[in-house]
């Protein structure tokens, strides 16, 4: 939190710049990362600090007191590390095992079809809007499961690398 609140002034600063050019700098990224932003939800196993969600959302409210397109962008970009840690280990040793400064973007809208191929997957669709993928190493993509013969089976969450 120390480390968050010594960035809001830095952050306050380019607060009207962020919003009219509608995308947040790479070096405030840098800097969150720096100052263990997006390592807070991550499992200590790759490099997390496991922090108390209340103490993670008090991070993104200083964040968003000092400009609210900051705060939502890292706050959902931050938010996405702890569904990872949901998944399977495999899984998140594929993102965090590589980089401890993956990032992952999501739009959980399920406008993709995801369908059995070959012993695989195959995945189709559009997805619209998603906050943070300019920053993103990783996407989680809704989608609907279908099942060999195109009837749909399950609303599901996929993990796609950029």
């Amino acid at each position: 939190m120390d480390a968050v609140g010594d960035l809001a002034s830095t952050i306050a600063a380019q607060a009207s710049k962020v919003d009219a050019g509608g995308c947040v700098p790479a070096q405030t990224i840098k800097q969150l990362h720096r100052a263990g932003f997006f390592a807070a939800l991550r499992p200590k196993e790759f490099g997390g600090s496991e922090c108390d969600p209340c103490d993670y959302l008090e991070a993104v409210s200083c964040l968003s007191s000092a400009c609210a397109s900051t705060g939502w962008l890292a706050g959902l970009l931050g938010a996405n590390s702890w569904h990872l840690a949901l998944f399977d280990p495999q899984a998140q040793d594929d993102v965090w095992g590589h980089s401890r400064t993956a990032l992952l973007c999501s739009a959980y809208s399920p406008t993709g079809r995801l369908e059995p191929s070959g012993g695989g997957f195959v995945l189709e669709g559009r997805w619209r809007w998603c906050t943070g993928s300019g920053h993103a190493d990783w996407f989680l993509a809704g989608a609907l499961l279908v099942d060999a013969t195109g009837a749909a089976e399950d609303f599901v969450v996929v993990l796609i690398p950029r």
